[in-house]
């Protein structure tokens, strides 16, 4: 797939400090847009063992400073980033809205395959997850979430 193909395909970044974090808060949600064809990207500011988000069929990108890769994400305007916590990004104040996403079973299922790899407990994965969301376009896959 050219660079072009690429930035025209809906992709999916997620902001995360650790891979346990991101499994545990966005893996259900991380495995059903891959499985809708969609690119996930997890953006990770230490390198760490990332086989739990393999799992989930996720890509994985290292950076000390994330802001960038998701300000130049958001400026595809096909993507959508998600966070969760009480830290905000600047990039992320205008537009964003709070959402829960009630996973598929098959997502389910991977998520407890992903938090047991995480060395997390694969009973802890909840029917939905709760985070913000933003697109640069101001279109957000809406009809994926449940009404919070």
């Amino acid at each position: 797939m050219d660079d072009r193909a690429a930035a025209q395909w809906p992709s999916l970044s997620v902001v995360s400090t650790s891979v346990s974090d991101a499994v545990h808060f966005a893996g259900g949600l991380i495995f059903d847009r891959v499985r809708l064809g969609w690119r996930v990207t997890v953006l990770l500011p230490t390198d760490e063992d990332c086989r739990p988000l393999r799992i989930l069929g996720a890509d994985v990108a290292h950076d000390a400073s994330t802001r960038s890769e998701v300000d130049a994400a958001l400026a595809t305007k096909t993507t959508e980033a998600i966070v969760w916590g009480t830290a905000l990004p600047t990039t992320l104040e205008r537009g964003s809205k709070v959402v829960s996403y009630r996973l598929s079973r098959a997502a389910l299922v991977f998520k407890g395959y992903a938090l047991t790899a995480a060395g997390l407990d694969p009973l802890s994965a909840a029917p939905t997850e709760t985070f913000r969301t933003t697109c640069a376009s101001g279109v957000i896959a809406s009809d994926l979430y449940v009404a919070g």
